[in-house]
């Protein structure tokens, strides 16, 4: 509601703007130009034809939206928990339940890891073969803490470039620090502005339209929490586009 409020000033400053100038005459500018009114009439448009014209230009947008929107994108019919180096894949056991919320999914996934150090990571990811109302990537609900759940939103934290970074607390209480990534249209970031803009280009012109979120979380019950093994684990999770674009059937 808030940018619609941006949005509807920003065009009505623009209308205004444009319409300046036809606002009023000069007090001396004749009414009319008689000698103009003398000319011949060269062309003649019918009405039939003027509004088949204007219903046509009126319906490409929408007609256009349509087909963009019912183009589901190509997705693989399976997917699996990509193989870390320096990492094994473990029985997901959380003490607390956690499972992040990406309703409409076309799949999802969530592995625990652990390394030789015996530090233990999660790795939750939700692949969509298309976007649509409902089943968003970005939307309310959606995210690393599902409303209906025990799990709350916290605090910011430092986050890796092109990501965002969250701090979640159960009761107990437990924390649990998540690291997100959203991709969409060949665009990466945690920032829920760039990935709308993203999604809406990929609308808009036709472009890809799977939507991938990877997140790497881990549980912690002290103020220092898990981050280093998170950074680790991110770095040896390797190029997070390459596995984004895997997940979605792109590479």
């Amino acid at each position: 509601m808030f940018y619609g409020w941006i949005f509807f000033g920003v065009v009505i400053a623009l209308v205004m703007a444009i319409g300046w100038q036809f606002f009023d005459k000069s007090a001396d500018a004749p009414a009319f130009d008689p000698a103009k009114l003398q000319s011949i009439l060269r062309t003649k448009t019918s009405s039939k034809a003027m509004l088949t014209t204007a219903l046509a230009v009126a319906a490409l947008p929408a007609g256009w939206s349509a087909i963009v929107s019912a183009k589901a994108s190509s997705v693989p019919a399976q997917i699996a928990l990509p193989q870390v180096p320096g990492w094994q894949v473990m029985p997901y056991q959380p003490g607390t339940k956690w499972m992040p919320r990406f309703t409409g999914a076309s799949h999802t996934l969530i592995g625990r890891y652990r390394n030789a150090t015996g530090a233990q990571v999660d790795l939750y990811i939700a692949v969509y073969g298309r976007q649509s109302e409902g089943r968003e990537l970005i939307g309310f609900g959606q995210g690393a803490a599902d409303p209906d759940s025990e799990w709350a939103w916290t605090a910011d934290i430092a986050a890796p470039v092109n990501a965002k970074a969250e701090r979640i607390t159960a009761p107990g209480p437990i924390a649990r620090d998540v690291i997100s990534y959203y991709r969409v249209n060949g665009v990466t970031s945690g920032s829920s502005g760039a990935i709308k803009l993203a999604t809406m280009r990929a609308r808009l012109l036709g472009g890809n339209g799977q939507a991938v979120a990877i997140l790497v979380s881990a549980e912690h019950d002290s103020a220092q929490g898990q981050r280093a093994s998170m950074d680790t684990f991110v770095n040896d999770l390797g190029d997070i586009d390459n596995l984004a674009d895997r997940m979605a059937g792109l590479r």
